[in-house]
């Protein structure tokens, strides 16, 4: 939260260029609700919009403001707005806890792009799902996926299972905890 900002100022003149792309990452991405996304929107001038817009992201909680993070080193975010790699990098928020975590920023692109690799190499798949459990993931999901016979349906139905971002991100977090060597591999 404190490196969002000491680089506020920075963040502001850089996103006053179009504040409605890096608006549409966040609402996206969940880091602003509908209704932040609907009074950013229509908030003018353009300033005004990005100051409060940087605001809210302030009072986020510190997962949000890791997330917004994140989000700033995507390419797309990065071509958008050339000056941002001048200062994105000067502080970083705190490290994720899960080693690796914030290097796999798509984690529905990649759970798609490595479904075989996963589906072929996961075995114990109980540990995500207790993870992923405590974590909110739906508990009738979790009985569906357990209830398969072998290994690979189980990891099938739990990849047919996360089909939301956040569902995503529980599992890639799970999978980097309990499968690192895997994730190692496919990173």
């Amino acid at each position: 939260m404190t490196w969002i900002k000491k680089q506020k100022i920075n963040l502001t003149e850089c996103f006053q260029t179009d504040a409605n792309f890096i608006l549409q990452y966040l609402h996206s991405h969940n880091i602003v609700t509908d209704r932040e996304y609907n009074r950013l929107n229509d908030a003018t001038p353009q300033e005004k919009a990005v100051t409060d817009m940087i605001d809210v992201i302030i009072g986020k909680n510190e997962e949000k403001c890791n997330e917004f993070h994140e989000i700033l080193k995507l390419d797309k975010i990065m071509e958008n707005y050339p000056n941002l790699h001048k200062f994105i990098g000067v502080e970083s928020p705190t490290e994720p806890k899960t080693k690796g975590t914030s290097s796999i920023l798509d984690a529905l692109g990649f759970l798609k792009e490595n479904r075989s690799q996963l589906v072929s190499r996961v075995k114990n798949i109980e540990p995500i799902l207790d993870d992923m459990q405590g974590k909110g993931f739906h508990p009738e999901m979790v009985a569906t996926v357990s209830a398969q016979p072998t290994p690979q349906l189980m990891m099938r139905k739990l990849l047919e299972a996360t089909n939301s971002t956040i569902a995503a991100d529980m599992l890639v977090t799970a999978l980097l905890q309990h499968e690192p060597h895997l994730m190692e591999d496919l990173k």
